[in-house]
């Protein structure tokens, strides 16, 4: 049904005076709209501020642009001094900071000065200027389309490129390219945490023993919050220490998921780019390429996170390169494989076919895999009645009593300390918009920390750490590392200040929402492959956390949570973004419907497989 142009106002936008713009996004308001070069079209609108409130004396039938009024008008930011803390609040020590969080963890660093961010609306060439958005990465794909008549206007959320004010800026990365040792003193997982394998289930300890002493192909599985993460951390610990660090490839189908276990992308393990060109070509190239010929034909184990979202077709295509270099028929070259995921989850992007093809869909996948092994145990939901609704969920199932109770949950949540819950958007330019609007709503000096990078570009970013992180008092943010047995990845704060060091240089003090508080400095991010360091990122572990997507969600573990599914577009979106909190009491959900919980087919065709597969097994050995 076509909307009425009130209708369309209400949702787009409107002028409402010589100064003021409604717009109904919470996250754009206090923006001022500004332009980098002329746009007739919007003249009309330059240089007023947004609100989200809307004028309650406008009339039924308003016009566009045009109409003069002065009902309502966003007030004037007022700018204040720097808060900074006094100095007994604790600072992490550097055994912490080392030791702490095995996969990626270094030594600590100091910080330098700060900056003060600006609005930008980009042109249309610069939109399209890959350099700049890579040196500007807040600026990247944060512009929101916002009409209001015929006239479409891009309203950028506040650059991370600042103006004024101090910037921080990480120190250089030293011996980032030295192999790590190999054989019996090797830096493995297992000598940087020896109690590992001590926290594993039965259940786990199980698939730890299939994998690690019996040498099976599996698929690790299970629903969200069972521990797979956890579990493959200990399998990579343990074959890294039988086989060696470099005869083990750690890599995950995303930059992101390569990142929380310190390894590579599956593409760049193997040195494939995009992975578009035909097997004969890659093989071809990769037998002239010594090094990383000579690192594929001595491997011995292929572990792949996040297995989901790596594509069919790909997932053949490797295992003929792998095939073609080490010469022999069986898949992947008989390299024994690790996979882990949840099919239920996000599904494979490809780009050049509108179908979802998925891993199991693959050739190779029955020859490959010995069996899929599931986890069932729930560790992130210790209510089984949650656990049960998330069951019903990840098959796409909501029966009238699971849809009354998720709809009941569009009360909001009280959370102390003055820390909001992050809210969930299936959308990229949603989450910057809501992020880096609210950033720019608050008073006060921005402090802007800027990464030390070294390695490979292509994986850094992708790196959960971002290159900028621009920080405020008052500013939600989210933990991206494990600091202590308390504060984690995923663990929720707001800057309560910043506090200088015995250098005078300003670290974020952040009070997190078990009271604690804490003075956060820089940490490296490693992407490790066969004992190298091929990229590391030195930067502050904190994000905003307003807003996150989807997508960053997958394997974290939210504190508080806010998730409107309104836009929720495509396979396992609901599923994921509901299965990040521990708790019902902990959760916000707004515009649940049925018509949101989509899951795919041939996922549930290929569990119910799984499960009639593992009935037989059970019935036999009872035999």
């Amino acid at each position: 049904m076509t909307k009425s142009s009130q209708e369309q106002e209400d949702e787009q936008g409107y002028s409402v005076d010589e100064n003021t713009y409604f717009h109904p996004a919470a996250g754009l308001n206090g923006l001022i709209i500004t332009a980098s070069s002329p746009i007739p079209a919007l003249d009309a609108m330059l240089g007023k501020r947004i609100t989200n409130i809307p004028p309650s004396a406008i009339p039924a039938k308003r016009k566009s642009f045009t109409s003069i009024n002065t009902h309502i008008q966003a007030p004037a930011k007022v700018n204040r001094p720097l808060q900074i803390c006094d100095s007994n609040v604790p600072m992490p020590s550097e055994q912490i900071q080392q030791d702490v969080y095995s996969m990626t963890c270094k030594d600590q660093y100091p910080l330098t000065s700060s900056q003060k961010a600006r609005r930008i609306m980009p042109t249309q060439g610069s939109l399209n200027n890959r350099s700049t958005q890579q040196n500007h990465p807040a600026q990247h794909n944060k512009q929101s389309t916002f009409q209001a008549s015929s006239i479409s206007a891009n309203l950028s959320i506040p650059a991370s490129t600042p103006s004024s004010g101090r910037i921080i800026q990480a120190p250089p990365i030293q011996n980032n390219w030295v192999k790590k040792p190999t054989g019996n003193n090797q830096t493995s997982i297992r000598s940087r945490d020896p109690d590992l394998i001590k926290t594993l289930s039965t259940e786990q300890l199980a698939i730890y023993d299939a994998v690690v002493r019996l040498g099976k192909n599996i698929y690790l599985t299970g629903t969200a919050g069972t521990g797979k993460s956890v579990v493959l951390k200990a399998i990579i610990n343990g074959l890294q220490t039988k086989y060696g660090i470099d005869k083990v490839a750690v890599t995950a189908s995303t930059g992101l998921a390569a990142c929380h276990i310190g390894g590579v992308t599956v593409h760049s393990e193997f040195g494939i780019g995009l992975g578009d060109k035909d097997v004969d070509y890659y093989v071809k190239t990769i037998g002239k390429q010594g090094k990383n010929f000579s690192k594929i034909v001595g491997l011995r184990v292929l572990v792949i996170d996040e297995i989901s979202m790596i594509d069919g077709r790909l997932f053949d295509k490797i295992s003929q390169i792998a095939q073609g270099l080490r010469k022999s028929d069986a898949a992947f070259g008989g390299i024994q494989l690790v996979l882990c995921g949840d099919f239920y989850q996000l599904p494979p992007i490809n780009r050049n076919s509108r179908f979802v093809n998925y891993a199991f869909e693959a050739d190779c996948w029955d020859s490959a895999i010995q069996e899929t092994m599931t986890l069932t145990k729930a560790f992130r939901q210790t209510d089984q009645h949650f656990t049960d609704i998330l069951n019903e969920l990840k098959r796409g199932v909501v029966s009238d009593q699971t849809l009354k109770e998720l709809q009941r949950l569009e009360r909001p949540l009280t959370i102390h300390h003055g820390i909001e819950p992050t809210e969930l958007y299936p959308l990229r330019k949603e989450l910057d918009t809501a992020n880096y609007g609210k950033l720019s709503a608050l008073s006060g000096e921005p402090i802007v920390y800027k990464s030390t990078d070294s390695g490979y570009p292509g994986l850094l970013k992708h790196c959960i750490a971002p290159a900028e992180v621009t920080l405020k008092v008052n500013a939600q943010v989210m933990l991206t590392k494990n600091l202590t047995s308390t504060l984690v990845n995923g663990s929720r704060g707001v800057v309560s200040g910043f506090r200088p060091d015995e250098q005078n240089k300003l670290y974020p003090v952040v009070t997190f929402t078990n009271g604690e508080k804490l003075m956060i400095s820089q940490y490296s991010f490693t992407f490790d492959s066969h004992g190298y360091a091929v990229a590391t990122r030195l930067q502050i572990p904190l994000i905003l956390a307003w807003a996150l997507s989807i997508h960053k969600s997958q394997g974290q573990t939210i504190e508080y949570l806010r998730i409107d599914l309104r836009n929720s577009f495509d396979y396992g979106h609901a599923y994921v973004a509901l299965s990040r909190v521990r708790s019902l009491d902990h959760l916000q959900v707004l515009n649940f419907s049925k018509a949101v919980v989509k899951a795919n087919d041939k996922v549930i065709r290929f569990y119910d497989q799984v499960d009639r597969k593992k009935r037989q097994r059970v019935d036999a050995n009872a035999k």
